[in-house]
């Protein structure tokens, strides 16, 4: 038996450390997270305008163009708790701000990332934001977190073919002018708003109170929240299911009318949006961020 159990260890050990070894490699690549971590480090208390949200504020509002110092904090996938969290982390830093924009996106209130497909990504707000969230054990690292197969490509495409992860202008936006459409953009819309539509409303009361504390954050602090519903090519809005979006624009205008300090825009159906603006079915392009970006701009001021 107890040569079996030095065996054992004999074989664990070289793993162990092997998977030691991935993980310190694969922190060190550098990625978004850790830019916007750095930059909200060194520069919270400059900024007069956040962006927040999820892929929808990523992609759709370029800080290049707003007035004043702005900066995007968002990212794919990001949920509200995620949103309360990055305003939390930095509220003693952010003695400039003026001003919050925020996503309300069909799905925004129904889903909660801890609950998803995408779930991998908390392990990036613990690593690298250090937002001290209450998840799994597996979210504190990558070799835990992400398939070893793509773990591996990554470091390979960083090591061996100097490929990089970054993706974000220097004020967060997300970088999409590269980006291909899909042959079929109305395909493409109609798929997205069935992925975002919820099989039931588990995370509505959760996300409305995460919601309301932004809003009190943003009262508390003097601070005017913009609450926006961003545009989306027209077969999106064609396959939402009626009683979720419904519930989605009761609820921001619940908001307006609840806190003085915000105001709520449906810009799904704007009609300066053409199908040109967009790089998928539900995702703005850098000619339709430019838009976007100028209309926030006339709310702002």
């Amino acid at each position: 038996m107890k040569r079996f159990i030095i065996f054992v260890i004999s074989f664990l050990i070289p793993i162990l450390l092997l998977g030691v070894v991935l993980e310190v490699f694969i922190r060190k690549i550098p990625n978004d997270y850790i830019s916007k971590a750095d930059y909200l480090n060194k520069n919270a208390n400059t900024i007069e305008t956040l962006i927040l949200g999820s892929s929808h504020a990523l992609y759709g509002v370029n800080p290049d163009y707003l007035n004043g110092i702005a900066y995007n904090a968002s990212f794919v996938s990001q949920t509200p708790d995620l949103d309360l969290a990055i305003l939390k982390q930095y509220e003693s830093e952010f003695q400039s701000l003026k001003n919050v924009v925020i996503r309300l996106s069909y799905a925004t209130l129904f889903e909660k990332l801890s609950d998803t497909s995408e779930d991998w990504r908390l392990k990036d707000y613990n690593l690298y934001f250090n937002l001290k969230q209450d998840y799994k054990f597996k979210y504190n690292s990558e070799l835990l977190s992400v398939k070893l197969k793509t773990n591996l490509k990554r470091l390979y495409n960083y090591y061996i073919l100097e490929e990089s992860e970054q993706n974000i202008s220097e004020h967060g936006w997300g970088i999409n002018s590269g980006l291909k459409p899909p042959n079929d953009l109305d395909e493409a819309g109609k798929k997205a708003a069935i992925r975002h539509t919820a099989d039931d409303f588990e995370w509505y009361k959760e996300n409305t109170m995460i919601f309301e504390e932004i809003a009190e954050f943003c009262q508390q602090g003097n601070i005017k929240l913009i609450v926006v519903t961003f545009p989306t090519i027209s077969a999106y809005g064609a396959n939402m299911k009626k009683d979720q979006f419904e519930k989605t624009l009761e609820y921001g205008k619940f908001l307006e009318t609840e806190y003085s300090n915000c105001r709520y825009y449906n810009f799904l159906n704007h009609p300066i949006f053409e199908t040109e603006d967009f790089f998928d079915g539900d995702h703005l392009n850098a000619q339709g961020a430019k838009k976007m970006t100028d209309l926030i701009n006339t709310v702002l001021n």
